[in-house]
C-alpha cells in the first residue's frame, strides 16, 4: 500500500461509524481506468455500490488524419499508469444488481431509458458516481438523494473540454485542475462539490497527467462530504472549451515539452540553488495582494556552509535553519545565535539523513524540533539540548506509516493541529491531522488533503496571527521549487472542515525565493536564492542519489 492507501485506511478508522451511502455506479464496459478504481477503493468505507447501470452501446470515437499526432501522442502520453484498464467487479457487493441497457441519443446527449431509470429510482438510492458514457441527457431522472458526480480534468475557469492537461502544458499554464461535478442538463453547469489544482510537470506530459489521475482521485471524498454538508465550491465555469489539437498544435507541443527538458538537463548539470537568509519587515494583514520585500540584512553563513535556508525563529531570538556544504546535497541543522554558530549533532537516531524544516516547538519551557527527516524515517520530535543536540526523540504517535514534508504544529482551540505534504504529492497537497497532545495520537481531518494546489499547499513556516486572525504561509511551486510564498487566511479550522483564502503573495526584490517565513517581534527572515554555475553540479546529484 502506498501513502495514500495508508491514509484513506487511517481516516477509515478514525471517523464514527456510519451507514455507508447506497452508491449507484454507471459503466460502459467490464472495466473503468486506474484512477477511478483508486477512487472507489479510497471511498469504500462510506459507499455501498448496490446497482450498476451498464451501458453497452459505448461509442466509438472516428479517427482523422486532422488528428494523426494527436493520437501518436496519445499512444506515448495519455496512455499512462492511471489510464490502464481494471475490472469494477471487485468494488460491488454480491447482492449488487447490474442493469445493461442501450442508451438513446440525441446528437452529443445520451438519456438512459426510462425502464432503467425506474430501477434505480426504486432501490432508495443516495448518491450516482458517474464513470462511463459520455455526456447525460436529465441526470436529474435519477433520483438519487445527492445526485449525480462525475469527474471532468481541466480547471473549469479557464479550460474546458479536452484533451486534459494538454492546452495547459502548450500554453504554460500555472496548473491544471481537476473538479467532481452534480450534472445537471446544462454542460459544464451543476454545482462543484470538490475542486482540485496540481502541478504540472513541465517537461514530461505522461508525468503531468500521471499526477493528475493519481491525485485527484481523493477529491470524490470531499465531494461526498460537501454533498453530506450541503457545501459546494464557488467557482465559475466559464472558460474555454477546447477540442483535440490539431497536427500543427500537437507539434508545436512537442518542441515545447523538449525546449523544457533540455532547460532542465542542463540546469542540473551545470547549476545549483545558493540559498541564503536575511531579515526583512514583518508582513501583517495591512499588506494584502502582492507584497515586494526589502532584504534589510543577510545572515551570515556559517564557516563550511554553502547555502542557508528555511529560516525558524526560536523564543530566545536565535535562527534554526537548513545548511548543506559546498560539496554536497544534503541539509544538515544550524543554530545562529549571538554566540559562533553550531551543527545541531544528528545523533544516532538519525544516521546522518537529509534533515531540513526545523520546525521549533516550545512546550513546558523547553526548545522541541520538529525536522523534516522523510529520507530517514517516521516523523519524530526532537528535545534541543542547551549543547545543541537534538536528543530524546519521540515518534509522533498515528503518524508512523507516513513520511512527511515541512512538518508544521500549532496550538489551536485547545487542540494540537499538525500540518504536512506527504512524500510524492507535497507540492500540490497539504494534509492535516489532530490530537490532544503534540505528541499525538494523531487522526487524519476527513477533508484530507485540506488544500490541492501548488501554489500554496507546502509548507512555508509556522501559522502566525495578525490583527485578531490566522494565517498560514505556502510555497508557491507553480513553475519551479521555491520560488514565491502565498499567505492565505485561515477562515475555518475544526474537526468538520478546514477552509483557506488566499490573500498575498511574497517575493523578494530582484532575488528567487522564498519559501520559508518566520517572524519575531522585531524581524521577520526569508530564504532567497540565485541560480549559481557549478560544474561539478551532476557529480552532486549523483552522488545524493546513490547515497
Amino acid at each position: 500500500m502506498d501513502a495514500n492507501e495508508i491514509q484513506a485506511s487511517m481516516e477509515t478508522t478514525n471517523r464514527f461509524v456510519r451507514a455507508k451511502l447506497r452508491t449507484c455506479l454507471i459503466v460502459d464496459s467490464d472495466t473503468i481506468s486506474a484512477w477511478q478504481a483508486r477512487a472507489l477503493q479510497l471511498n469504500s468505507d462510506i459507499i455501498d455500490i448496490v446497482e450498476v447501470l451498464y451501458c453497452t452501446n459505448l461509442r466509438s470515437r472516428k479517427k482523422s488524419l486532422r488528428y494523426f499526432w494527436y493520437y501518436v501522442l496519445n499512444l506515448f502520453a495519455i496512455r499512462n499508469t492511471w489510464t490502464k484498464s481494471t475490472p469494477w467487479g471487485p468494488f460491488i457487493g454480491l447482492n449488487s444488481k447490474i442493469h445493461q441497457f442501450e442508451a438513446r441519443t440525441k446528437g452529443v446527449w445520451e438519456y438512459i431509458p426510462q425502464q432503467n431509470l425506474d430501477q434505480i429510482n426504486n432501490a432508495n438510492i443516495d448518491i450516482v458516481i458517474k464513470f462511463g458514457m459520455g455526456l447525460l441527457r436529465d441526470p436529474q431522472n435519477l433520483s438519487a438523494r445527492y445526485g449525480v458526480l462525475s469527474f471532468h480534468h481541466g480547471d473549469p475557469r479557464s479550460y474546458r473540454g479536452r484533451p486534459s492537461g494538454f492546452y495547459e502544458l502548450l500554453e504554460d499554464a500555472q496548473h491544471v485542475g481537476a473538479v467532481v461535478q452534480e450534472l445537471s442538463n446544462v454542460l459544464d453547469g451543476g454545482k462543484i462539490r470538490a475542486f482540485g489544482c496540481y502541478q504540472i510537470t513541465r517537461h514530461s506530459y505522461r508525468k503531468s497527467l500521471e499526477h493528475l489521475y493519481q491525485q485527484s482521485a481523493h477529491l470524490l471524498r470531499i465531494a461526498i462530504e460537501n454533498c453530506l454538508s450541503e457545501s459546494y465550491v464557488d467557482i465559475s465555469c466559464t472558460g474555454k472549451n477546447y477540442s483535440l489539437p490539431s497536427n500543427l498544435t500537437v507539434i508545436r507541443f512537442v518542441v515545447s515539452i523538449l525546449r523544457y527538458r533540455v532547460r532542465r538537463t542542463l540546469y542540473g548539470l551545470f547549476f545549483r540553488k545558493l540559498w541564503s537568509v536575511g531579515s526583512t519587515t514583518i508582513w501583517t494583514e495591512d499588506n494584502r495582494g502582492k507584497s515586494d520585500l526589502g532584504i534589510i540584512q543577510i545572515i551570515p553563513k556559517p564557516k563550511g556552509v554553502f547555502f542557508l535556508a528555511d529560516p525558524f525563529v526560536t523564543e530566545n531570538g536565535s535562527l534554526l535553519c537548513e545548511g548543506s556544504g559546498n560539496r554536497q546535497e544534503r541539509g544538515f541543522l544550524v543554530r545562529i545565535g549571538r554566540s559562533p554558530s553550531v551543527n545541531l549533532l544528528h545523533s544516532n537516531e538519525l544516521n546522518d539523513a537529509h534533515l531540513s524544516y526545523p520546525f521549533p516547538v516550545l512546550l513546558s519551557g523547553h526548545t522541541y524540533v520538529l525536522p523534516e527527516m522523510a529520507e530517514h524515517g517516521p516523523q519524530k520530535i526532537f528535545k534541543l539540548s542547551d549543547a545543541d543536540e537534538l536528543i530524546d526523540g519521540q515518534i509522533l504517535l498515528g503518524l508512523e506509516d507516513f513520511r512527511l514534508i515541512d512538518p508544521t504544529l500549532i496550538y489551536h482551540s485547545e487542540t494540537w493541529w499538525l500540518f504536512a505534504g506527504i512524500v510524492g504529492s507535497e507540492q500540490d497537497a497539504l494534509n492535516l491531522w489532530f490530537s490532544q497532545q503534540p505528541t499525538g495520537p494523531f487522526s487524519a481531518h476527513k477533508m484530507n488533503p485540506i488544500v490541492r494546489d501548488p501554489s500554496r499547499a507546502r509548507g512555508a513556516g509556522a501559522l502566525f496571527v495578525s490583527n485578531g486572525k490566522l494565517f498560514r504561509p505556502g510555497q508557491n511551486n507553480c513553475f519551479g521549487y521555491g520560488n514565491g510564498i502565498t499567505i492565505s487566511e485561515v477562515l475555518q479550522l475544526d474537526l468538520d472542515n478546514y477552509k483557506e483564502e488566499p490573500i498575498s503573495t511574497l517575493s523578494v526584490n530582484g532575488l528567487k525565493g522564498p519559501h520559508t517565513y518566520s517572524a519575531s517581534s522585531d524581524f521577520a527572515y526569508v530564504d532567497f536564492y540565485q541560480d549559481k554555475f557549478y560544474a561539478l553540479a551532476w557529480y552532486l546529484r549523483i552522488k545524493s542519489r546513490l547515497s
